[in-house]
């Protein structure tokens, strides 16, 4: 019976995912709010409990909630403008690349290498940027009224939360109820700390970004730094993606391929040294998953909701598994999920 069974539920798991991977696809216009607002829930909580045991829990609420509106929408707002200020000032930087190219394709020349500005294809690459920039502006009031719906749902969310412990409490026996609780606790403490931490690895790569292009006089230093902040959620690639444009801007603005290359390699090592020193220490290596479980997460929500999906990709499969480890039945899913085995006893107990 139960070598029947377990086909059986191997297939009955299966069906439930592709079912629920429909659902998260077609009902993206829904949920993905409500996990946007799940994420904030979860973030705010540490500063909530804080501030409770010195102001009441509505004036609390209150003053974080208007702090992280202030915070969203003032930060929404501002990389909007700047953005606008790069698209404006985009034809200068071709203008000048195309002036840089001619050069290289003059010295190609003397060598008998046949260069052109089309085999590049940069006016297509231009009229796509544009085309990027111009959508950009044209959802701002869109985005920001998300934002808003947002914050309505995660006050929800918050005071929600508070009744969960007594729903449960009525809902099963209470043995039952007391396993609920404590799994529900440890789910979200450490989802928690994750989010905590890479929000503060993340702010660190903007501030990072931000006063290095102010030290090197590269224009739009806040939106690179805001650039590497977001692009800091997108495991791996990101940091690099990151650090490209600002070079280059650099290389046209200041006309020293020196001062770019200057410029690239104070990034690079700071990049290095936040991705690959410090964050491994500040990071519970508990939650860490397996270099093609971050790949396959990140094409995998980046097809589901597009770059929404690839920045939350991580903490989407890090809650996943987390939950894995929590819900009888699913610990092997945790354990392929992770970076590193457990130990042999703890995998066979798992299995």
């Amino acid at each position: 019976m139960e070598q029947i069974g377990r086909p059986n539920r191997v297939f009955t798991g299966a069906l439930a995912m592709l079912l629920l991977g429909v659902v998260l696809y077609v009902a993206q216009t829904v949920i993905l709010p409500v996990v946007l607002a799940a994420f904030l829930a979860v973030l705010i909580n540490p500063i909530l409990q804080r501030l409770h045991k010195y102001l009441p829990s509505w004036l609390s609420l209150g003053l974080v909630l208007l702090a992280l509106a202030i915070a969203l929408i003032g930060g929404t707002t501002l990389f909007a403008t700047t953005l606008y200020q790069v698209g404006l000032e985009i034809p200068v930087y071709v203008a000048r690349f195309e002036t840089e190219f001619q050069g290289l394709v003059d010295w190609g020349a003397k060598y008998g290498v046949d260069l052109s500005w089309e085999q590049v294809g940069t006016k297509e690459s231009l009229s796509y940027l544009l085309q990027f920039v111009g959508s950009g502006l044209g959802s701002v009031a869109t985005v920001v009224g998300q934002l808003v719906i947002i914050l309505f749902i995660m006050v929800f969310m918050v005071f929600e939360a508070r009744q969960f412990g007594r729903k449960v409490d009525a809902a099963f026996s209470s043995g039952v109820s007391e396993q609920v609780r404590e799994s529900a606790l440890a789910i979200i403490d450490q989802i928690q700390r994750y989010i905590v931490t890479k929000m503060f690895i993340s702010l660190l790569s903007g501030f990072c970004m931000f006063v290095i292009c102010l030290a090197f006089q590269v224009d739009f230093a806040f939106f690179w730094g805001a650039l590497a902040f977001a692009l800091n959620f997108v495991p791996n690639i990101g940091s690099i993606i990151a650090i490209l444009p600002p070079s280059l801007i650099a290389f046209l603005q200041h006309h020293s391929a020196g001062w770019a290359a200057a410029l690239l390699a104070v990034l690079v090592t700071v990049q290095l040294i936040i991705g690959n020193v410090l964050e491994p220490k500040v990071m519970s290596r508990s939650m860490s998953l397996s270099t093609l479980v971050v790949f396959l997460s990140m094409i995998f929500w980046g097809w589901l909701w597009g770059i929404v999906g690839v920045v939350l990709s991580v903490p989407l499969t890090v809650a996943a598994k987390i939950i894995c480890q929590h819900v009888p039945g699913l610990e092997p899913v945790a354990i392929l999920l992770g970076e590193e085995p457990p130990s042999p006893s703890t995998a066979r107990s798992a299995l």
